[in-house]
């Protein structure tokens, strides 16, 4: 069965389909992970009709609705997004307007000082929820998760609240009008339910690619997991020294040439994922730490 795009737009809950489905390039939506927010690219012809007619040039913080799917099953609701960046150019004479997810705002993104004492992972991600009228929802293996003092000084609330999930290895970020704090990689909702297997043919897309790479980040190849090497420089010998673990390939993480190792935590086998160097505040030297990807 052949398949017919379609799409529907809305700007600040009117309808403009019918007035720019001529005009329409491109309308592209990009929908990131973890905190980075989603984006909408629209594209439009801005050349003249013969009337004399130009498309209108939409203002900041203009609110746009969009769905996109099929003329056969119906489109789906993809979200809301604010105009936060025009730009006409030619010849020939285009529009393109970018907009960003509204559920990130700059509200959510400014900057601010407050501490949190002996809260659970849960009980913060509630509080910054409700703080900009969104609803929390946490995966019920993080939601009890005591977590330390800790002190936010001049982060963005979201930055903040990502940055302290992903300690546990999850990611926090707005979807529409929900904060969702989940566990990477895992395919559940946050109430647990498992996500539907989607199946998808050449014939039910456009266009379509597949790269496979024998080197991954982390030092993987293929289907191996290779390990972690550091570097230092020893003093008295006056040359760079290297310390390995884990199996080849090696995800290289080098040091300061005029850092001295001093000390060295081992994770033994191939288990061993990642390397934190800290150099001294009053030494010239270096600490490197190397252990599992799980418990970074």
């Amino acid at each position: 069965m052949p398949w017919t795009p379609a799409f529907r737009l809305e700007a600040d809950g009117r309808d403009v389909t019918d007035s720019i489905r001529d005009r329409l390039l491109s309308l592209r939506i990009d929908d990131e992970a973890e905190t980075r927010s989603d984006r909408l690219s629209l594209t439009l012809d801005d050349r003249p009709r013969l009337d004399g007619a130009v498309a209108d040039l939409p203002t900041p913080d203009t609110m746009l609705s969009v769905w996109l799917g099929y003329r056969e099953s119906g489109a789906v609701d993809m979200g809301r997004y604010r105009v936060d960046e025009i730009t006409y150019s030619g010849p020939p004479a285009t529009l393109e307007v970018k907009a960003t997810a509204a559920a990130l705002g700059q509200d959510i993104r400014a900057a601010r000082s407050r501490s949190w004492h002996r809260q659970k992972l849960g009980e913060l991600a509630r509080a910054i929820a409700a703080d900009h009228g969104l609803e929390a929802r946490v995966e019920a293996t993080l939601d009890a998760i005591p977590l330390p003092h800790l002190d936010q000084t001049t982060e963005g609330d979201i930055a903040f609240l990502g940055r302290v999930a992903g300690r546990y290895d999850a990611v926090a970020r707005p979807l529409g009008s929900v904060l969702a704090v989940v566990r990477r990689g895992v395919a559940t909702t946050a109430s647990g339910r498992t996500l539907p297997t989607v199946t998808l043919t050449p014939a039910e897309v456009t266009r379509w690619s597949y790269t496979y790479a024998a080197r991954r980040e982390a030092g993987a190849a293929g289907d191996k997991r290779g390990g972690v090497r550091a570097w230092w420089w020893d003093i008295a010998a006056g040359e760079s020294r290297k310390i390995e673990q884990g199996e080849p390939p090696y995800e290289d993480t080098p040091a300061p040439a005029s850092c001295t190792l001093i000390s060295v935590r081992r994770v033994s086998g191939a288990n061993a994922s990642r390397c934190e160097r800290r150099p001294s505040p009053r030494r010239r030297r270096l600490r490197v730490r190397c252990w599992p990807k799980a418990a970074r």
